[in-house]
């Protein structure tokens, strides 16, 4: 779950049926006109000895590919990478991880079985696979990390309806339907969830779903019939009154991207909801739109955002927290069939949003939680790995203490997102779900950390405005020297207890850069595997597409 591009959402529910039979004379294999040629059958790689494993096949088809890789033979639960070419070649590191992940021991070896499809036949059961070992690395400067229960808030957007509301003349599902969706969802590392709302009685079944699956439901009380705006005060009371007391309650949602005109307003509903609640584990939900600089057509007012509109917000509607979107990466357009394809466009602002939720959040005390785009829509792609860890590690860098995705449910509209319209996964799945996984493995690091400055490096031309360019002079003494590519990455120095930690997340969404840093005895790297690793002294690292390397040591 811990390597480039590895868009692991083609799980899709194959049956369980083997696909493969372990003999030695079936090394070639032929699925839907695709050869597999190499890795041969049973051939071994030890990882501490060889930098990447090439995967090649040969195929008449003109189109991507999707190479599949998977700790059983039948590719039930599979990790998957997608390939322009009839090869690839995946790093030993990339493939260390994986089987960190399926715990698989440092040193030990595991079988791992691999197969290709046509990337516009994703969502189809191959009929072969091929059969390799690996050997994980022998790294005895690394230890375990050993860390509590933290989870970070991870909310999904336009979640799980509770009836069949996606299509006309739907009907309500079973109890026993709802809550099989709220598993899928559970399982994909959400938290929270926050649908449409339909009536009482299916929110009431929703909470209940929720709480069998420790999933918390933010109520909607947002009328989403005309004249589409939050709910009369007699209806929340009513809704506020009936659930507040509901083990499956997160909290109420009341409205997106509001104008700075209704402030008063929302306000008002938030003081009324919380003279009803007065749980301190549940919020009022407010989602606004981020920005620099504030627009009159659409924020409602103009000129200066944090000044003009985010400030305004903060002092007139009570939060306990800042909730905000902002959608940095997209493509020229997006590809039919391969919605995870496309060369990465990153909108610069987003670095000065961010900064600026920052700003307040420091002055207000209030914390913030950020989006990451997870359905192709509009010029927004299919995440692929490096996508989301872009936008999360970014966040987490800039402080934010709850990742939210837009969106959980196929909804309509040109949307692809994890499920489709109907409740199967689709290839976005399994991507959201590794990542949420692999984030949850730093949120000791993150969770209730302070913000000591973000600072950026690279090339002063490739830096986005409203930041500020790190200077070596502003380095920890524990940090000799940091040099990044030209591309750059952001640096965050953060703080919690006894700990300091320099976070580094790249730049770049499209290519690799390395990186140089040397660092004090003292200095430990955090891994993915949730282990520390001694990098002491001068260091070349490479940083993978939106990646992040994360060092640690006492105060």
């Amino acid at each position: 779950m811990y390597y480039r591009f590895f868009i692991t959402a083609f799980c899709l529910l194959w049956s369980i049926d083997c696909l493969y039979s372990c003999k030695e004379d079936e090394a070639g294999k032929q699925d839907a006109a695709i050869t597999l040629i190499s890795p041969s059958f049973n051939e071994a790689f030890d990882l501490t000895l060889t930098e990447q494993v090439r995967f090649s096949w040969a195929s008449d088809a003109n189109t991507g590919y999707i190479l599949l890789l998977d700790k059983t033979a039948d590719l039930s639960d599979p990790h998957a990478i997608p390939a322009s070419a009839k090869s690839l070649d995946v790093p030993a590191s990339e493939l260390d991880d994986l089987l960190a992940a399926w715990g698989v021991g440092i040193g030990k070896s595991s079988f791992v079985y691999w197969a290709v499809v046509a990337a516009d036949a994703a969502q189809s059961k191959p009929k072969n696979a091929n059969m390799i070992k690996l050997i994980r690395k022998s790294n005895e400067s690394e230890t375990p990390w050993a860390t509590g229960n933290e989870k970070i808030p991870v909310l999904a957007w336009l979640s799980i309806p509770t009836m069949d509301t996606w299509f006309p003349g739907g009907a309500p599902w079973s109890d026993a339907e709802i809550q099989a969706r709220y598993q899928t969802l559970k399982e994909a590392g959400f938290l929270y969830s926050l649908s449409h709302r339909t009536d009482d009685d299916h929110v009431k079944k929703a909470l209940d779903a929720g709480q069998a699956n420790d999933v918390k439901i933010i109520v909607n009380l947002f009328n989403w019939e005309p004249p589409y705006d939050v709910s009369s005060d007699a209806d929340i009371t009513a809704c506020v009154n009936r659930f507040k007391n509901h083990p499956g309650l997160g909290g109420y949602y009341l409205r997106d991207e509001p104008p700075f005109s209704i402030f008063d307003m929302l306000g008002d509903k938030v003081r009324l909801i919380e003279s009803i609640d007065n749980d301190p584990e549940h919020f009022c939900y407010i989602n606004i739109a981020g920005g620099v600089e504030a627009d009159l057509g659409f924020h409602g007012v103009g000129g200066d955002y944090l000044a003009n509109y985010l400030t305004p917000f903060v002092n007139k509607v009570p939060q306990k927290f800042m909730a905000f979107n902002t959608y940095p990466i997209t493509v020229k357009s997006l590809d039919p069939v391969n919605r995870h394809a496309g060369y990465r466009i990153l909108n610069k602002i987003w670095y000065g949003v961010l900064e600026v939720f920052l700003k307040k959040s420091q002055q207000s005390g209030l914390p913030f939680w950020t989006f990451a785009v997870s359905s192709a829509h509009q010029s927004f792609p299919a995440p692929i790995t490096s996508d989301l860890r872009m936008e999360i590690y970014t966040s987490l860098a800039y402080g934010a203490q709850g990742i939210q995705y837009f969106t959980y449910w196929s909804q309509g509209g040109g949307f692809y997102a994890m499920v489709d319209p109907g409740g199967a996964k689709t290839t976005v799945y399994n991507v959201v779900k590794e990542m949420n996984e692999e984030m949850q493995n730093y949120a000791a690091v993150f969770l209730g950390a302070s913000v000591v400055w973000v600072k950026h490096s690279g090339n002063e031309n490739f830096a986005p405005g409203w930041t500020t360019m790190l200077e070596p002079s502003q380095l920890p003494p524990q940090i000799k020297t940091l040099q990044t590519g030209n591309a750059g990455t952001v640096v965050s120095l953060l703080e919690k207890g006894n700990r300091m930690f320099l976070v580094i997340v790249s730049r770049d969404a499209n290519e690799t850069q390395e990186m140089q840093i040397e660092t004090a005895d003292s200095v430990r790297e955090i891994t993915k595997r949730k282990t520390l690793r001694t990098v002491t002294g001068l260091k070349t690292e490479t940083l993978l597409p939106g990646d992040m390397k994360v060092y640690t040591w006492n105060k």
